[in-house]
């Protein structure tokens, strides 16, 4: 398991949006799976899950959506919402 980040964008600016990544990699790998939590989770709410699929060769992406566990947060409060995190994740 890896841990990174990647950046969104919302009316304040950029902010990082945190991610787990389990499985192979690179131009060999399989077609990737991405567990998104509700929001009252976080991404590693799926570290058992995702380590049973990459252990038979599946690669997933396990975010924290913006506000929560390793994410930025957002200084106005009303940004939450479901446009904010489909922006993000797409």
């Amino acid at each position: 398991m890896k841990k990174d980040y990647f950046l969104g964008l919302s009316e304040e600016g950029f902010h990082r949006v945190a991610y787990r990544e389990w499985g192979q990699t690179g131009p060999s790998a399989p077609v990737p799976v991405v567990f998104v939590h509700g929001l009252t989770r976080i991404g590693s709410y799926f570290d058992s899950l995702a380590a049973v699929f990459s252990a038979q060769g599946s690669r997933l992406y396990c975010p924290d959506i913006v506000g929560r566990g390793d994410s930025d947060w957002l200084k106005n409060h009303a940004l939450y919402s479901n446009g904010q995190y489909l922006a993000d994740m797409n």
